[in-house]
Parts: C-alpha cells; sequence; structure tokens
C-alpha cells in the first residue's frame, strides 16, 4: 500500500522537516549575531565602566582628600585666637563692602 511511499516521502522530506521544525534556524542566527555580541558589550562595558572606572574614581577622591588636608593643615597652625580674629576681621569688612560699596 502507501507504506513504501509515506516511507520515501518522510526521507525525502526530512531535511524540509528539521527545518521547519528549527524555525529556519532564526534562533541559532539571532543568537550569534545579536545576543553573544550584546552579552560580550555588556561583559566589557561592566569591566571597564565598574571595575576600572569606578576604582579609578575612589582613588582619585582618596588622593584628592589626602591633598586638601595636606594643605589645610599647613595653612592651620592651632591659634584658635588668630582665627577668630581674622574671621571678625572678614565679617566686619564684608559689612562694611555691603553697606558702602567698594
Amino acid at each position: 500500500g502507501m507504506a513504501p511511499i509515506v516511507s520515501v516521502f518522510a526521507k525525502t522530506a526530512e531535511p524540509l522537516i528539521t527545518l521547519l521544525k528549527r524555525s529556519y534556524f532564526l534562533d541559532e542566527v539571532y543568537n550569534c549575531l545579536i545576543i553573544k555580541p550584546l552579552q560580550f558589550l555588556a561583559w566589557l562595558l561592566w569591566h571597564l565602566g565598574d571595575e576600572l572606572g569606578l576604582h579609578l574614581f575612589e582613588k582619585v577622591g582618596v588622593l584628592f582628600t589626602k591633598a586638601v588636608g595636606y594643605l589645610a593643615s599647613r595653612l592651620q597652625s592651632g591659634q584658635v585666637r588668630h582665627y577668630a580674629a581674622l574671621s571678625l576681621y572678614g565679617l566686619v569688612g564684608l559689612v562694611y563692602l555691603l553697606i558702602y560699596g567698594f
């Protein structure tokens, strides 16, 4: 009967059936051309941005804070009365400028 014909058709149509079952391999192509490169780009930006960028920013911030602290410590002599007097003189000068102008 029909069994040999169906068998021959099944053997002949096997590549077509595989192609249709696998959605024309679009998933594999999409994965290779879109998903994998985007995953690599995300990984690269994560490492460059997070690990290198933030750690570098952190180190620069620490160095800046240390430099400002060092400079501020050079400006201080521990003479609190002198600081208060200079602040008072500055305040008097500012009030004078606000009242009488330049």
